[in-house]
């Protein structure tokens, strides 16, 4: 007997113990790339307690390294045997990466250290095959082009940079990688596109590593050779530090389509059979095809110290500034609302609004409510801050000033607003008196009158107050008191 409990002692001991272990696998979306092609790389944790994501510090060598997040994942497997029911439960956390191979080459993801609640395992390590661009794609059959607005600004000044991807045959399964968008020292603010309705048939969504799209916009034409389509994106880049740089080239991977006569036509405001089936499905795909852009440069010139005004917060190009208050007839105290119109460069997303704190005419006769975001509305940006007055002095809001950059001019220039005139009228002191319900205090002598109104009004004595006790003897002699005590007895 002593022998069976120990066996199954055992035998319920070693579960226990297979699932305190760590356990690491490792899953892989390809290993046979392009140079610039993302693929996903996953680390599946379980048998611990919610692992640690190590960095792939040994990959990143040969690979851009973006982790994704954790994903819990969790799984119940149910079993019968000889009508036992037998359920096992497991956790597991994955772990995502997006690998971007640098280099062409026979390339490996070495073994990485994970840990979770005090215990450590090792991955193991993942071959890689990464091919250059394909150099088989016909010239000018598939390109990829980065173009800036201007290749010279200055710090802080927006700049459009442009992709302009041409497609001469039939893709699909198109995949972007923008490594711009990772770029430390610029600003690249979300703009929303204003969107032609009667084009929508042509708009495509460019996914970025964020998880926001980018518009683009296919454009069919004709070339000597046959017919092609323009698919342009764009994005507004502001640099926050000078000097010269080398922007990343993009790439875009997709699989080249043949045999596309007998593919179901994609819907299409042009009568193109190329560009009708172009991004269609159901279509033979012929190889994996890779292109990368070129690799433009952008010269950041720093902003001149002689000369920059008080107050200056980094505004470059050209502003305008209105403001207007409401309400203007007001009393100390009461509060006026603010409103602050900023007009004059392209993208005012990223822009702030003027520093009135620092204002001293304005702090010497108001109380400012904390600043707050501004709103897009059209070509304008709008604030709006709440202002008190402090004494009845106070005649109007002073001219409200944005020191600012001109670009054009290459000189600081300060965009001010109109004064604003005020009436301010004396607070009014709220007395005792006022309280009590007196307008007016009684003269020495007078004799002291009773009160019928505000917190002074008074009775002249107890009479008018009546007895309204209740108690068990009132009780007693209400009749429908006594038949309702003595209903239950009876019953």
């Amino acid at each position: 007997a002593a022998a069976w409990l120990l066996l199954l002692g055992l035998l319920a001991w070693r579960p226990a113990a297979a699932q305190d272990l760590l356990q690491v696998r490792v899953a892989i979306e390809s290993q046979d790339v392009f140079v610039g092609q993302p693929i996903t790389f996953q680390i599946v944790v379980s048998g611990g307690a919610e692992p640690e994501a190590p960095e792939l510090a040994a990959a990143a060598a040969d690979f851009s390294v973006r982790y994704a997040g954790p994903r819990s994942n969790s799984s119940t497997q149910v079993s019968i045997v000889n009508g036992r029911v037998n359920r096992v439960v497991t956790q597991e956390t994955v772990l995502t990466y997006l690998l971007t191979p640098k280099r062409a080459g026979d390339l490996t993801i070495p073994p990485v250290p994970v840990r979770a609640g005090g215990k450590q395992a090792m991955t193991q390590a993942v071959p890689v095959r990464v091919r250059p661009p394909d150099a088989s794609a016909k010239v000018g059959e598939i390109t990829l082009r980065m173009e800036l607005s201007r290749d010279t600004v200055c710090v802080g000044e927006p700049v459009m940079v442009t992709w302009t991807w041409t497609v001469g045959a039939a893709v699909r399964g198109f995949e972007f990688e923008l490594p711009l968008f990772e770029q430390a020292g610029f600003d690249l603010p979300k703009v929303e596109p204003d969107l032609d309705p009667q084009l929508r048939d042509r708009y495509l969504g460019i996914r970025l590593p964020d998880g926001r799209q980018l518009v683009a916009l296919q454009t069919p034409r004709r070339t000597p050779t046959g017919t092609a389509t323009d698919v342009t994106f764009s994005q507004v880049l502001i640099p926050r530090q000078p000097g010269t740089f080398t922007l990343p080239p993009s790439t875009v991977v997709c699989d080249v389509l043949t045999n596309t006569a007998g593919a179901r036509r994609r819907a299409s405001p042009f009568d193109d059979p190329f560009f009708g089936d172009m991004f269609g499905q159901g279509n033979r795909s012929d190889r994996r095809a890779a292109v990368t852009s070129n690799a433009p440069t952008l010269t950041v010139r720093p902003l001149p110290e002689a000369g920059q005004p008080p107050g200056f917060a980094g505004h470059v190009g050209h502003y305008d500034l209105q403001a207007r208050a409401e309400p203007t007839e007001v009393s100390v105290g009461d509060p006026i609302t603010l409103t602050l119109e900023l007009s004059g460069p392209d993208f005012l997303e990223s822009v702030e609004g003027p520093d009135l704190d620092s204002q001293e005419d304005l702090a010497a006769g108001f109380r400012l409510s904390p600043p707050e975001p501004g709103i897009i509305v059209g070509r304008t940006k709008v604030f709006k801050r709440v202002l008190r007055a402090k004494h009845a002095e106070v005649t109007a809001i002073p001219a409200l000033r944005l020191p600012y950059y001109d670009t054009a001019q290459q000189a600081y220039r300060v965009a001010e607003s109109a004064p604003i005139p005020l009436t301010v009228k004396a607070a009014k002191v709220v007395t005792a008196q006022d309280a009590e319900g007196n307008s007016a205090p009684a003269p020495a002598g007078k004799k002291l009158q009773t009160l019928g109104r505000g917190i002074a009004a008074n009775y002249e004595d107890s009479g008018v107050l009546s007895d309204q006790y209740v108690g068990f003897d009132t009780w007693l002699h209400a009749p429908a008191w006594g038949a309702a005590m003595a209903l239950p007895p009876l019953l």
